[in-house]
């Protein structure tokens, strides 16, 4: 704890072109780097995306609205997209987090994040409050899921595969997790 204040002057600021998807795996940073790709510009939750919506769905990733209402996340529901989990279970299905800030529950927690990023060109250590997020829950809740609807499952090489539309899935996670 002595260190942290060393780790956060020094730390570099997220640069989307650069910083990679930490804790995301190589199939995500492999991804964000693809011909045509673009990111969200926040520095802990980014998101990339492909083709015409691009650039809408990374565009205006508030810190303090990482799943919430406007974010990447939200805007893919919005555009009914379908979610393909590659080898990961739900626990690893960003989408279950839209449906956290969505649902009425009392255990919603709120926490301080920080993160190196630029404003203005220059370098800064900046706090944002933001809704802690859990996933201690999504692979039941996964398994809820696919009891009462439609998921194409399969393999692609030795990787599980499990397809299903966004919307659908977020809407039944509100009402399991409420």
């Amino acid at each position: 704890e002595d260190w942290w204040p060393l780790f956060r002057e020094h730390w570099p600021a997220y640069d989307k072109e650069v910083t990679p998807a930490i804790g995301m795996g190589i199939v995500a940073e492999m991804f964000r780097k693809w011909p045509g790709a673009k990111r969200s510009d926040h520095p802990a939750r980014s998101v990339a995306a492909v083709g015409k919506y691009a650039d809408y769905l990374t565009t205006g990733h508030d810190l303090s609205n990482i799943f919430g209402p406007g974010s990447p996340v939200d805007k893919f529901y919005e555009l009914n997209g379908k979610v393909l989990l590659l080898g990961v279970g739900y626990d690893k299905n960003t989408s279950l987090h839209l449906a956290e800030t969505r649902a009425s529950f009392k255990s919603k927690a709120y926490t301080t994040e920080s993160s190196a990023i630029l404003i203005g060109g220059k370098r800064q250590w900046v706090d944002y409050e933001t809704q802690a997020v859990d996933d201690v829950d999504f692979i039941p809740l996964g398994e809820a899921f696919e009891k009462a609807c439609e998921v194409k499952s399969g393999r692609v090489g030795d990787a599980n595969i499990r397809a299903m539309r966004q919307r659908d899935l977020v809407d039944f996670a509100v009402k399991w997790m409420e």
